[in-house]
């Protein structure tokens, strides 16, 4: 009797496969107002959210969390996270030295403490490192489309309208942006993301998966101190 050639079993490699990174998110805890958040970003009509708080109401770890989360279910390819460039309008740093990597770096702070919180360093370097998770500068974008891509703009209060205008015109086929802004904190006169947001604030947006989700200062996770400081400054704006 011949023997029979054994051999490995053949594994098919699927596009899903290739395309979802093993990662491990920590075990967090949301409050109802950011699981209702997630839930609105894991609805599959959902395609654009203004996201608007003051300091410390957890809007770019909840916009983090969700990317991660959708990205890890396969839903995503990557998440690429936009920030404007701009610094305090009472402190300027000057020219910045190197490459482009160099100069966002000092703006992309706010992502990497997200993802210290979210992600063990080995994930967040390995999902950096593969392009998973991409920083880019608001003023390289013209040209470009988000394919299945879960989109942060950070800070948004921080771009005149027409930038505004151009990034969510990139949107493409199988992706979602997130704005997140908190109006309280403009150091340019020219800040279009309310004039934005406005236009979309309607049913009809909701129908078409454009939805605005608003953080109070009850939702300030940051520190209890910060609730009480935003509340008393709340009543005086």
């Amino acid at each position: 009797m011949a023997n029979k050639k054994k051999g490995r079993k053949q594994v098919d490699v699927t596009r899903e496969f290739l395309e979802t990174p093993a990662f491990q998110i920590k075990d967090i805890k949301l409050t109802e107002k950011q699981r209702e958040l997630v839930r609105i970003f894991k609805h599959e009509k959902c395609k654009v959210v203004f996201l608007s708080g003051f300091a410390g109401t957890s809007k770019t770890y909840s916009a983090v969390f969700a990317g991660l989360l959708m990205v890890r279910e396969g839903i995503f390819n990557k998440i690429k996270y936009i920030r404007a460039a701009v610094e305090s309008s009472q402190s300027k740093m000057g020219f910045l030295p190197g490459m482009l990597g160099d100069k966002i770096a000092p703006f992309s702070g706010a992502l990497d403490d997200k993802l210290e919180e979210l992600l063990y360093r080995y994930d967040a370097e390995k999902l950096k490192k593969e392009g998973v998770i991409e920083i880019l500068p608001p003023n390289f974008l013209r040209g470009t489309t988000f394919k299945d891509s879960f989109v942060i703009i950070d800070e948004a209060q921080q771009m005149p309208y027409q930038d505004l205008v151009t990034i969510i015109s990139r949107i493409g086929e199988g992706s979602l942006l997130v704005f997140c802004y908190d109006p309280m904190q403009k150091d340019i006169k020219n800040s279009g993301i309310e004039k934005l947001a406005s236009i979309f604030d309607n049913e009809e947006s909701v129908e078409n998966g454009i939805n605005l989700f608003k953080f109070t200062s009850q939702d300030i996770m940051r520190s209890g101190i910060l609730r009480f400081i935003m509340e008393k400054i709340e009543k005086q704006s």
